[in-house]
């Protein structure tokens, strides 16, 4: 059974907005897309510290993150959606009510760009490496 990671609820025309969208989830469900994630984790986790403070370096981190992930993204949907418009998706998107971009792949995109959950996730990668096999 397919997982449904997002559902659109619009009236009018929304194919584009659509089709950009499953794409994304696309992006998100495939092994080359986790492994680019894991491999950047992998390499940056051991930088982060448990608490409150957070030190300049995990900003730095975080700011490659973003943009690896923009890139990849970006460059994906030129891909495989070769008249792909990020100025007409954005436009699509601010269109859009916030009951609207309900599911998990609006979720996760929002977490790309969430400084705590990248923090958690680096933290999580750290403890996970370093639990005895």
């Amino acid at each position: 059974m397919e997982e449904i990671l997002f559902e659109c609820k619009t009236t009018g025309d929304s194919s584009y907005f659509d089709m950009v969208v499953g794409k994304i989830e696309d992006m998100f469900l495939d092994k080359d897309f986790t492994n680019l994630t894991n491999e950047f984790i992998r390499q940056y986790c051991h930088h982060f510290e448990e608490g409150e403070e957070n030190r300049l370096i995990y900003t730095e981190i975080f700011n490659k993150y973003t943009k690896q992930i923009e890139a990849a993204v970006e460059s994906h949907l030129h891909k495989v959606i070769p008249e792909y418009s990020q100025d007409k998706f954005l436009k699509e998107l601010k269109k859009k009510q916030p009951e609207e971009l309900e599911g998990e792949v609006f979720d996760l995109l929002l977490s790309f760009s969430d400084f705590t959950t990248f923090k958690e996730l680096m933290l999580s990668a750290k403890r996970g490496k370093q639990r005895p096999s």
